[in-house]
């Protein structure tokens, strides 16, 4: 399963080398969705330092004069330059639908939405490892919610036009969860229901869960076909609300 620029070949090579035993999931995960530019046109190289800066210390609104504490400042500067050159998203959905194509039988995933996870300070710009705690400093920073929902629900376009399965992470993120299945079924309409979704690293609660059942399993039961638990550190590890 892909999560990431960096690990979406090897997948495939992966499933090119055994077919017989691997079915490939290719998609972009919330960890990593802050290394990807919404704007910028495909092809095009955004500016490193504007990209992350409008991410992680934004411009504050006209009726606050309050800029952004010196602590924040020293922690951008540190983790900026082990941050890769941001991608258009443009470019990761050309990249995702081209190994979906490639394997019929592929899923959409790693993808979702992630309120707990802070971008770790990381050692180079080839650091490979996860977004996790994993034992590594963290920096302040969380890549904004919206960003993160417009990287996924892009991504959820693509699978419901492939008709591809879903795997995909929800930590934190109970209602907003429900409100992007509402939305997709909205957008969608019967294609969204084609589809089944694996809900991974789940932090939803019992009643949201209850409620996502009656509307989704009325419809179409097949829909969602798991909720499965998070890891220790989902739950609490890189977690900045209660």
């Amino acid at each position: 399963m892909s999560t990431q620029e960096g690990d979406q070949s090897k997948v495939a090579a992966l499933a090119r080398a055994r077919p017989d035993r691997v079915i490939p999931a290719f998609g972009y995960h919330p960890w990593w969705a802050h290394r990807i530019s919404l704007s910028a046109p495909a092809g095009s190289v955004p500016d490193h330092a504007t990209h992350y800066r409008a991410l992680f210390l934004p411009e504050s609104p006209p009726s606050s004069s309050q800029p952004p504490s010196a602590e924040l400042e020293a922690a951008f500067a540190r983790l900026l330059p082990t941050l890769p050159p941001p991608i258009p998203l443009a470019d990761v959905i050309t990249d995702v639908r081209a190994h979906l194509t490639e394997f019929p039988t592929a899923m959409l995933g790693e993808v979702g939405i992630d309120r707990a996870a802070r971008i770790p300070f990381a050692t180079s710009v080839d650091d490979g490892s996860d977004g996790g705690t994993n034992n590594r400093l963290l920096s302040p920073f969380l890549t904004p919610f919206a960003h993160q929902l417009s990287v996924l629900e892009a991504q959820l376009a693509l699978a419901v036009e492939l008709r591809r399965n879903v795997s995909l992470h929800s930590v934190k993120a109970s209602a907003q969860t429900r409100e992007l299945f509402d939305r997709m079924a909205a957008t969608h309409g019967a294609a969204w229901f084609a589809i089944s979704v694996d809900v991974h690293s789940c932090t939803l609660s019992p009643e949201v869960w209850r409620v996502i059942e009656v509307r989704l399993f009325h419809l179409r039961p097949p829909h969602l076909v798991a909720c499965t638990s998070p890891t220790p550190e989902a739950r609490g590890g890189t977690s900045t609300d209660g």
